[in-house]
């Protein structure tokens, strides 16, 4: 079988000149594209859900920063330091992992 190569266009510019002010105000462009022939075609989007898929997207972007590329409050989970029950929960996962092999490996053995 032969291998698929696709390019893709993305203008930035436009992206952070018109689409992210639509997203961290009232969303019309995404209204306006949920809404479209074309998206109502390729999206297979119930109408009743439309207004609220769109809400959580403007939620969301609600939460970006100024540069529309990190989410505070994921970023703050990445970064945080490891408390020590974070360390605890960890050990304990790993320990209960020990244990299933251990068992495992006993059963092969028997």
């Amino acid at each position: 079988m032969g291998s698929w190569n696709t390019l893709h266009h993305f203008d930035d510019r436009k992206f952070y000149s018109e689409i992210v002010p639509d997203l961290k105000n009232d969303g019309q462009l995404l209204h306006k594209y949920f809404n479209s022939k074309f998206a109502k075609r390729i999206l297979y989007r119930r109408e009743d859900t439309i207004d609220k898929e769109i809400a959580e997207i403007i939620k969301f972007s609600r939460f970006l920063d100024k540069d529309f590329k990190l989410h505070e409050t994921l970023y703050e989970i990445m970064t945080r330091e490891k408390t020590s029950t974070n360390r605890i929960q960890i050990l304990l996962k790993n320990v209960f992992r020990m244990k299933e092999i251990l068992r495992m490996l006993m059963e092969r053995l028997s």
